[in-house]
């Protein structure tokens, strides 16, 4: 996963806050997170986008889908990115 962040980051040229990366079974349970989460195989991360316009969401979007990330869960708060084998998948959190 990291080796895919700084080009993600080189590629939008803004920062990518990180709100969540790589969980224990422990706290990915205490903060809600699904029992197969991909942050329990170091393969995903959260990034915080509620400064973000609009415009520098749809290049976040767009620059990780170029870079081969394949999970997107997108809420109001965060962006989770993935990098899990298979079709790629998008969907929503609730608000």
């Amino acid at each position: 996963m990291t080796e895919k962040l700084q080009p993600l980051r080189d590629l939008v040229g803004f920062s990518l806050p990180i709100s969540s990366g790589v969980r224990c079974g422990t706290h990915n349970a205490a903060v809600g997170g699904a029992p197969a989460s991909r942050h329990l195989y170091g393969d995903a991360v959260d990034i915080t986008w509620t400064q973000m316009s609009g415009a520098q969401k749809l290049q976040l979007l767009q620059a990780a889908r170029s870079l081969g990330f394949s999970g997107f869960g997108l809420s109001p708060l965060f962006l989770h990115l993935d990098t899990r084998e298979g079709p790629v998948v998008t969907w929503f959190y609730p608000a």
